[in-house]
């Protein structure tokens, strides 16, 4: 939009304030160019009669021109607070990612028969993986996901978490690592192999439950260092 001209005198401030001042260069009384821009132009009358008076919002491009710098200072401020912000963020997200893992044992719904010595030679032959250096003193979470895992599996593994469920400590220093429905001596069973550890230790060292899957007796156990 074009500007145009006009002849607008400086009114005095009536009252302290920024928008009560003109600002530098600005020409009282004398032929001046009015911005284009939202201006108010509110007339009162003076009481002896002279003319009318215009009041000027003068400040409008200074305002705008302000505004902007402001405008510009703060994305300044929002991209170098972000700068640091993301990792931060990245970083958190990785530590409660990996918090939040599920440990899930492996599950063998029909596995090849068994005896006695073949449970253990499988024990002892399982690998526990990341379970040999975790603390003991966190058994107790990852056991409670992996048998919230195994119920979500089917039959099989909703009967072996129920096993090794009913009789255990709720602080069992163990998780399973493998499960396995077969025959062991010509009986139905349950064989789980679990990492455990000792208190103040890690789950480094192997464990062997065999279950009567029919009544949830226990047919055979044992432990390896």
């Amino acid at each position: 939009r074009r500007s145009r001209p006009g002849r607008v005198p400086w009114e005095p401030p009536h009252r302290s304030g920024a928008r009560d001042r003109p600002p530098p260069g600005y020409p009282t009384g004398q032929d001046c160019t009015l911005l284009a821009g939202p201006v108010s132009l509110p007339e009162r009358t003076v009481p002896d009669g002279r003319l009318p008076v215009a009041r000027i919002d003068y400040d409008v491009t200074e305002t705008g021109r302000q505004e902007e710098g402001r405008r510009g200072r703060r994305r300044v401020r929002m991209r170098a607070t972000s700068a640091w912000i993301a990792p931060a963020m990245l970083a958190a997200f990785v530590a409660l990612a990996g918090c939040a893992s599920t440990f899930r044992p492996a599950l063998e719904s029909s596995g090849a028969p068994l005896d006695r010595a073949g449970a253990e030679r499988l024990a002892r032959s399982t690998g526990l993986g990341r379970l040999a250096s975790v603390k003991t003193s966190d058994a107790p979470a990852l056991r409670s996901q992996a048998l919230a895992y195994l119920r979500t599996t089917g039959p099989a593994g909703d009967r072996a978490a129920d096993l090794l469920t009913t009789g255990f400590p709720a602080r069992t220093l163990s998780v399973p690592v493998l499960v396995r429905v077969c025959r062991v001596d010509g009986r139905a069973a349950v064989v789980v192999v679990e990492a455990w550890g000792v208190p103040g230790g890690t789950l480094s060292r192997h464990r062997l439950w065999i279950f009567d899957q029919a009544t949830g007796g226990v047919i055979g156990a044992a432990a390896f260092r």
